[in-house]
């Protein structure tokens, strides 16, 4: 249901309307419209995403995830300078 990060698009616009932030609705690899490519293991998914936030350069950062995004953030950032806060959502 939520592979796609575009059925996350009027959930992004309330959280950034409401809390006056940037919010990203990001693809894992593999998945809505990101490029599908090999290797598709935990690894691969958590540099992918590693990669983006420290490209973002944000102190600020607030993650959610839901489903095997909420696996792949908690694995890439458990103790991680740069998590602020983590929401995981999990069905």
């Amino acid at each position: 249901l939520f592979g796609s990060s575009r059925n996350w698009n009027t959930l992004s616009r309330t959280l950034a309307h409401q809390t006056g932030r940037a919010c990203l609705a990001l693809d894992l690899r593999n998945h809505g419209q990101s490029p599908h490519q090999l290797p598709m293991t935990w690894e691969a998914m958590q540099q992918d995403l590693e990669t983006t936030i420290s490209n973002l350069q944000d102190s600020r950062l607030v993650l959610l995830g839901h489903s095997l995004g909420g696996l792949v953030v908690m694995q890439a950032l458990a103790g991680s300078a740069l998590l602020r806060k983590l929401v995981s959502a999990m069905i």
